[in-house]
């Protein structure tokens, strides 16, 4: 599945860029497992989007709140403060 992610805040530090697209495996279905899958990348990764309370997510332009599902071509924006 891919998908389109925009970073916001602290994120696009830890990132280097403000945008990317990502084909996920299909295991990544959600929000949540989006998190965990990014967090992988390391330990400045955790800690801006897993372990940030402060950490906001949009799917197309629209708040989430919780895990959310995930879809072919949706964008998702990460808000870290």
């Amino acid at each position: 599945m891919n998908i389109r992610i925009l970073y916001f805040g602290r994120i696009v530090d830890v990132a280097g860029v403000a945008s990317e697209s990502l084909d996920l495996p299909p295991a990544i279905n959600t929000t949540e497992k989006l998190i965990k899958f990014l967090s992988m990348r390391g330990k400045q990764w955790k800690l801006a989007v897993q372990d940030n309370p402060k950490l906001r997510i949009t799917i197309n332009k629209q708040m989430q709140e919780g895990s959310a599902e995930l879809k072919e071509g949706d964008e998702v924006g990460l808000v870290a403060f």
